[in-house]
């Protein structure tokens, strides 16, 4: 989350966060990663599989922070910036999920650039 321009308005923020996510998850290192871990879960400790999960987490609390920026400066509602950081996040990963390890996209096409686009508008919609 360091890359966010503060500046941006709030569509171009959330749409750069899911970029950079993407961008992240998509690395071959890390796509691969993420595959043996769904793979082979069953056979996993807690202990090796928590990264992911405390990563996910933490980015939660970073788009959260960010939104409460967005909430502080009248660009959105007072809502649960928790529950918005979580809806976001909960739109991405499982679009993630299709699209990368189903399907095995791993530039970000045209259609999932719109998909986003519409869900991000949809999701500002609500929240403003």
């Amino acid at each position: 989350m360091q890359n966010v321009n503060h500046d941006d308005s709030v569509r171009d923020m959330l749409v750069g966060i899911l970029r950079s996510m993407w961008a992240l998850i998509t690395t071959d290192s890390n796509r691969k990663a993420l595959i043996i871990m769904f793979h082979e879960q069953p056979l996993l400790k807690k202990e090796q599989t928590s990264w992911i999960i405390d990563t996910f987490h933490s980015v939660i609390e970073q788009i959260a922070e960010l939104l409460e920026e967005r909430v502080q400066r009248g660009e959105l509602r007072p809502l649960n910036c928790r529950l918005m950081a979580r809806q976001l996040s909960a739109l991405f990963q499982s679009y993630l999920f299709e699209r990368v390890f189903i399907l095995g996209e791993h530039e970000l096409s045209e259609d999932s650039k719109r998909y986003f686009l519409a869900n991000i508008d949809f999701l500002l919609e609500c929240w403003k």
